[in-house]
């Protein structure tokens, strides 16, 4: 009982339609069994009054008797013994004649029945009615035990209802309000958030249940995030078509720089044949040019004088640098024309062929080659353009080198996630760091052809050979003097 008083202090608004549906309708079906209890409890006892003014009759002949022969005291002894049975309020004889009348009395009776019963006697064969007998009997006692009865009925069944109704809504809350408030409250939760610009176009009807119970908070929790959903389903819908437009859009500028990229590539496609062929062209008048220069100074020497000599020298050396220049830009052309010719390549081997093609220079400046931190790994790579990458690095380390200086070279290899890093150390003259990305590019020498010889190509075509192969190659100064360069060759399966 205390816990549901407790309980009561909450109460929910369904709980409350629960307790109302369920005290009312018990109360009707307390009522209807009650009065039916009541009517039946009335009727046994109204038929035990019938029964015993049915039995008064044996008092009649008695009765009847005594009033003919005028015994009054016989007649009043029959009027205090009916009187003495139970329910019997009063009891009169009145003569036929209304002359006289007897009456008994036991008390007074509110609520009442009367019975009237002829006295007859038979006078010379014939029976005639000398008086009657009216008795009443009181019904107060019946009306006081169902008035009892109906009360302590009443007063139980509401104790039972009440327990009742009590019981179901504690039962209820715990197993379906409670629930469905954390329903509406998830609900609530689950709700969108519309954008700033839809949130006008919400339904104005959509508001919170005021008066209603907690279904009709959940319903409206729904319906609201439906509607809601409506919104941002419309929202994405919009959001999609301007999506589609861009993407449209994104498309058509897609297919634009594709057509501007295949132009560009057939153009540098074209550069790339037109360089290749009019290098490859150039050679035949360049070795004209020197061979006629060299003949004319054979035959003419002693005509041309000092200053025709010293001309001529001029032209032929002139002649074979753009030779070499030609030369250089034809490799530097065909390195990027050509696709690559992976094959298995034993680095070893080629730093030794490098080694012998450049065994003049090598034995000139007295120059010493070791490779360090154990041998050199054998890689797929294209071998003749991993020959023209390593006849390049070390031909720059053994050229830039101080006058007097005997050039050593330091190659090495170290095995990376993706592949090798190589790196070839020298004690030349250095590179300075701001110059580092510089000489990577065609034609850039940081010192004129009087101090060292070359066409600026080399190591632009160093940094095309790597980059074919999908690496990439850099410079860094090194400890005690000169420079470092590094180049990685990526494993050709993790490129493909």
């Amino acid at each position: 009982m205390i816990m549901i008083m407790r309980s009561m202090r909450h109460v929910t608004k369904i709980g409350k339609k629960l307790m109302y549906l369920i005290i009312g309708f018990s109360s009707l079906i307390t009522m209807v069994i009650t009065g039916g209890q009541l009517l039946f409890e009335y009727r046994q006892q109204r038929g035990d009054v019938d029964t015993l003014l049915e039995r008064v009759e044996v008092f009649l002949p008695t009765m009847a008797g005594a009033v003919w022969s005028f015994n009054e005291s016989q007649i009043r002894l029959g009027l205090e013994s009916l009187v003495q049975l139970p329910n019997i309020a009063s009891a009169t004889i009145s003569a036929a004649d209304g002359g006289q009348i007897w009456r008994a009395q036991s008390h007074q009776a509110s609520l009442s029945t009367i019975r009237v019963y002829p006295l007859v006697h038979t006078i010379r064969g014939e029976n005639r009615q000398i008086a009657h007998l009216e008795v009443v009997a009181s019904l107060d006692h019946i009306q006081s035990r169902l008035l009892w009865q109906a009360a302590g009925l009443l007063l139980s069944n509401g104790v039972k209802t009440f327990l009742v109704a009590g019981f179901m809504y504690v039962l209820f809350r715990h197993l379906v309000t409670h629930r469905v408030e954390e329903m509406a409250a998830k609900v609530r939760g689950l709700t969108p958030q519309l954008a700033p610009h839809a949130m006008s176009f919400a339904d104005p009807e959509s508001e919170y249940p005021i008066r209603g119970d907690e279904i009709d908070e959940v319903r409206w929790a729904f319906d609201d995030m439906a509607q809601r959903l409506k919104m941002v389903i419309a929202d994405l819908n919009a959001r999609n078509t301007q999506l589609q437009a861009e993407n449209q859009q994104r498309q058509q500028a897609e297919q634009s720089l594709r057509d501007a990229m295949d132009r560009l590539s057939h153009t540098m496609v074209e550069l790339e044949r037109f360089a290749y062929i009019a290098a490859h062209d150039l050679q035949e008048p360049i070795r004209s040019i020197v061979s006629f220069s060299q003949m004319l100074e054979r035959r003419c020497a002693e005509a041309l004088g000092d200053d025709g000599r010293e001309f001529l020298s001029f032209i032929i050396s002139e002649s074979h640098r753009l030779s070499r220049l030609v030369k250089d830009l034809l490799e530097y052309s065909r390195c990027e024309s050509q696709s690559l010719s992976l094959g298995v390549v034993d680095s070893n081997e080629a730093l030794e062929a490098v080694r012998n093609s450049l065994s003049a220079a090598i034995a000139q400046k007295h120059a010493t080659i070791v490779v360090e931190n154990g041998p050199l790994p054998t890689i797929t790579a294209d071998p003749v353009q991993f020959h023209q990458l390593l006849g390049n690095l070390l031909g720059n380390s053994l050229k830039y080198v101080a006058a007097g200086q005997n050039p050593h070279i330091r190659v090495s290899a170290q095995r990376r996630d993706d592949g090798w890093q190589f790196s070839i150390a020298d004690n030349g003259i250095g590179i300075e760091p701001q110059y580092s990305s510089y000489i990577f590019e065609v034609f850039r020498r940081l010192h004129t052809r009087d101090v060292y010889s070359g066409t600026g190509i080399g190591l632009s075509l160093c940094k095309r050979v790597v980059e074919n192969h999908g690496g990439r190659i850099w410079v860094e100064p090194a400890p005690g003097g000169g420079s470092i360069f590094h180049f990685t060759l990526p494993d050709q399966s993790a490129i493909a």
